[in-house]
């Protein structure tokens, strides 16, 4: 039961809902970013929702190992990218360890 009353106080937490944009902020930019940068000039014909699963696939960190990007703002695109994501989880596992995100007790 008490995980109850905690998932109820993070999601009244200003910086949990931060911490989520950011996120899915890191995201989007990714998938636009590697739209523009390799729609027209990849081997394969990329579409919005390649880049999107791409770019959902690397934050999770499971891969897509069936697409590399081919040219050097995509390439800059996916190092940006991998940058940001490890940012960001080591401010949001700080910020829950410390308690900030989510107090205890």
């Amino acid at each position: 039961m008490h995980y109850k009353v905690r998932i109820k106080k993070l999601f009244k937490t200003p910086l949990f809902w931060l911490l989520t944009f950011v996120g899915n902020l890191i995201i989007l930019l990714g998938s636009l970013l590697l739209y523009y940068f390799e729609s027209d000039s990849a081997a394969m014909k990329l579409e919005i929702i390649d880049c999107v699963l791409w770019s959902t696939s690397l934050t999770t960190t499971i891969g897509y190992n069936t697409y590399a990007p081919q040219t050097f703002g995509g390439k800059l695109t996916f190092i940006a990218m991998m940058v940001c994501l490890v940012l960001h989880g080591i401010f949001s596992y700080c910020a829950d360890c410390s308690g900030i995100v989510c107090p205890r007790g």
